[in-house]
């Protein structure tokens, strides 16, 4: 899920507009462009679902919705992080951000950068390397890319391993009966081709689903998956079979 504000400019681009109007010069009237209250509007209102917003509740209408209600609650739950933290994920991506541990020193590897050259190049760094506590730490700063990489990697992995194709349909069929441990198994191996193209803050869900915890030294990198996290993953599994997403 993209901020308001790029989606208001994507949807610029491809020239979709309102239904109100401006008046040019003469009697031509344009529609107008989303502006990103606009779309933010557009998003939390019920209406959509079939629903009849009233105050603070929403009852039943009389119209059929036009969103499919596994769509809203994906899209409600990327939402569920703060905007400060979207546009900061979109802008600064730390994928691992509070993930990742140094095996040497122990302490949390924080995010950081450097400009050079006009070029700005991402990385993880021992949090007592930061503060200057920590002279003798061997690992020193590991490019954010290339660890963030080996991460995706392992998650890609994770997704089409039996067990893990069993315990969400396990979870998966308990919020819908009629999925099919088949079709869960496609759902999941198809998060791993489209990776790239999901937005930033919808990683970022992800990844701290699934991942407990990333350890690094000079021996390499160990990785701990969060099982428990397949039941929520089991939610997004239903609504990209029931919309045929991936």
């Amino acid at each position: 899920m993209m901020n308001t504000i790029c989606m208001a400019k994507e949807l610029k681009t491809t020239d979709i507009r309102t239904k109100s109007y401006i008046t040019q010069t003469g009697n031509e009237r344009i529609p107008r462009f989303f502006t990103k209250n606009q779309v933010y509007r557009t998003i939390k209102n019920r209406l959509y679902l079939g629903e009849i917003p009233h105050r603070d509740k929403s009852y039943p209408g009389q119209h059929e919705s036009i969103i499919d209600k596994a769509l809203w609650d994906e899209a409600h739950a990327v939402m569920q992080v703060s905007p400060r933290a979207r546009v900061t994920a979109a802008k600064n991506p730390a994928l691992l951000k509070g993930l990742v541990r140094c095996g040497g020193c122990k302490s949390v590897m924080s995010p950081t950068y450097t400009m050079k050259n006009g070029k700005h190049y991402r990385y993880y760094k021992p949090s007592q390397i930061i503060k200057g506590g920590c002279d003798g730490c061997p690992l020193g700063a590991i490019p954010a890319g290339e660890l963030e990489d080996v991460v995706v990697g392992q998650l890609q992995r994770f997704f089409v391993e039996p067990e893990t194709v069993v315990r969400t349909w396990a979870a998966a069929h308990v919020q819908d009966a009629s999925v099919t441990e088949q079709e869960v198994k496609k759902a999941l191996s198809d998060i791993g081709p489209v990776w790239k193209e999901l937005f930033p803050a919808e990683q970022l869900r992800i990844v701290n689903l699934l991942v407990e915890h990333v350890t690094v030294d000079t021996e390499g990198v160990d990785i701990k998956m969060r099982v428990s996290g397949l039941e929520n993953l089991a939610h997004d599994v239903v609504g990209y079979q029931k919309r045929g997403k991936v």
